[in-house]
């Protein structure tokens, strides 16, 4: 494993090593070696104008090639520093250009004006399904991605599975954030600011030809200031078969004029949990034999007849656990084999439908809950409305009888 310094602001073109850097991201790659693990490093505060063109693949997914940042005093690799060093596209196609890369790991630059992509990793052959399998195993880290301008192409775009993204932020961008192909694991991404103003791509996140085992977690995705298009699609409405894609722990804002806040599109085996949706619509699937599990989430909308979760005619979905407010078709499962229970529903508007499904199994509360300044519910309908079957509780005291039902016991009614 070798290590090559590259310095843009350096008067000549040198060696590579750390007294002597490169000035030139050309010169590193033909000085790396070929299936190796070395490490090529920009230094840090500097800004190199133009596109890298990485043009070797590294080792293995765990022994990739880096493409990272060094401290100008120590020589040190720089990490955990989001934009550490700069990579100006001049108004070129392309930031950094990995076309028909394997295992390579980038991590710690901002990457701006460019054209087409901020990063770039597509795949010269092969159809549409074969370049989503094949296992490029590329790494994106500590990265900070603006102003890319095409408004049909994506500031990162990447057909491949075995990648991973993390600590992200992308802004004030044209076409999507992130459009990716394959099996992918992406982790605390912020993407805000999409600016569709030309009707193209404009989705935060678009997971097309989505693969097993995907997960999206601890994402911020703001499409406030966008009406046009959505902060996460998954598909692209040809069905795809794939299990345990896992939406989670993430937060999603905005007004889409499309399926949803998150839409499932034609893809089967999604688990969409513990989120939070702000906006005008909720999660909403899609397509025939699409399959959803869409469990204890929080949907807040801005009333208006618009829904909190939703399915299309032959799709399943199975919501569990949530609380949605503000929408006026607070749940509207329209497929046939449907779940809808234990959801919290207030609806508003003015001819609110509070909860709507065509399931047979379907158990939530609706309306407002109506509790006291104790927290406690208003109505003390549940005292003695227990049917009494004899013993004790953890203290050893008999059960009242009949007994107390729900969250109001003696002391609680004592209270009203």
């Amino acid at each position: 494993m070798a290590t090559y310094y590259v310095d843009p602001t350096a008067p000549c073109n040198g060696t590579g090593v750390f007294g002597l850097p490169f000035n030139t991201w050309s010169s590193a790659w033909t000085a790396a070696g070929a299936g190796s693990s070395d490490v090529l490093l920009q230094k840090q505060g500097t800004t190199f104008t133009g596109t890298v063109g990485c043009s070797k693949n590294g080792a293995s997914a765990d022994a990739p090639i880096i493409i990272g940042v060094y401290n100008a005093i120590t020589g040190e690799r720089v990490m955990g520093v989001r934009g550490a060093a700069k990579i100006n596209g001049n108004g070129g196609s392309i930031g950094i250009n990995m076309q028909n890369c394997f295992n390579v790991l980038i991590d710690g630059f901002e990457i701006y004006n460019c054209q087409n992509y901020g990063v770039y990793e597509g795949h010269s052959a092969g159809t549409v399904d074969q370049k989503a399998d094949y296992v490029t195993a590329v790494q994106l880290k500590n990265l900070y991605v603006h102003h890319i301008y095409a408004y049909d192409l994506a500031a990162i775009w990447m057909q491949g599975s075995g990648v991973k993204y993390n600590n992200i932020l992308i802004e004030d961008c044209a076409g999507d954030g992130i459009c990716h192909a394959g099996s992918v694991t992406g982790e605390d991404i912020t993407i805000r600011r999409i600016n569709d103003t030309a009707q193209g791509l404009g989705d935060c996140i678009s997971h097309q030809y989505c693969r097993s085992n995907s997960v999206w977690r601890r994402c911020l995705l703001d499409h406030s200031n966008n009406s046009q298009k959505q902060p996460m699609v998954l598909g692209t409405g040809v069905l795809i078969p794939a299990s345990g894609i896992v939406v989670e722990d993430s937060e999603f804002i905005g007004n889409a004029e499309g399926a949803g806040l998150v839409s499932v599109n034609f893809v089967t085996g999604v688990t969409i949990r513990r989120n939070k949706f702000t906006g005008n619509k909720g999660a909403y699937v899609l397509g025939a034999t699409s399959v959803a599990d869409i469990d204890s989430n929080i949907i807040i909308g801005q009333g208006g007849n618009t829904i909190g979760i939703g399915c299309t005619l032959g799709a399943t979905v199975n919501a569990r656990h949530n609380t949605i407010i503000g929408h006026q078709r607070g749940i509207e499962l329209t497929g046939i084999n449907n779940m809808a229970k234990n959801n919290i529903v207030y609806s508003t508007g003015s001819t609110p439908v509070i909860a709507y499904s065509k399931a047979n199994n379907y158990t939530n509360l609706e309306g407002d809950p109506a509790l006291n300044l104790f927290y406690l519910p208003q109505t003390p309908a549940v005292k003695g409305a227990g049917i009494y079957l004899g013993g004790t509780d953890y203290y050893g005291s008999e059960f009242s009888n009949p007994p107390n039902i729900g969250a109001v016991d003696e002391l609680s009614a004592a209270m009203k």
